[in-house]
């Protein structure tokens, strides 16, 4: 009967060790794509690793789209109007591309 007890608490144990995780890994998730900044919301829409060095995303901030490219060069965002986000992606890899194949 000892066995049947302790057999109980581990599988207790486990479940709320896997709760945890669930709700941790939830809670992380939900507050990950969605941010608070100083002057709204900012919003995660879509974002894509270009390579290992290079990330586009766009963001939505107070009804606007923003369009960010994070490189090793550094951060650059256009503020976009209209449906430009196709564009501003091949600019953004055009530029990136250009900065990889010059010798440093």
């Amino acid at each position: 009967m000892s066995y049947m007890t302790t057999l109980l608490q581990v599988v207790l144990l486990f479940g709320a060790l896997g709760y945890g995780a669930y709700y941790m890994t939830k809670k992380t998730r939900k507050q990950q794509f969605f941010k608070q900044g100083e002057n709204g919301h900012i919003q995660v829409k879509d974002g894509v690793y270009l390579n290992h060095q290079t990330s586009a995303f766009l963001f939505e901030v107070d009804g606007k789209q923003v369009f960010t490219v994070v490189s090793n060069n550094g951060v650059q965002s256009v503020q976009l109007t209209g449906n430009q986000f196709q564009q501003a992606l091949e600019d953004a890899i055009k530029s990136e591309m250009k900065k990889v194949e010059e010798p440093s």
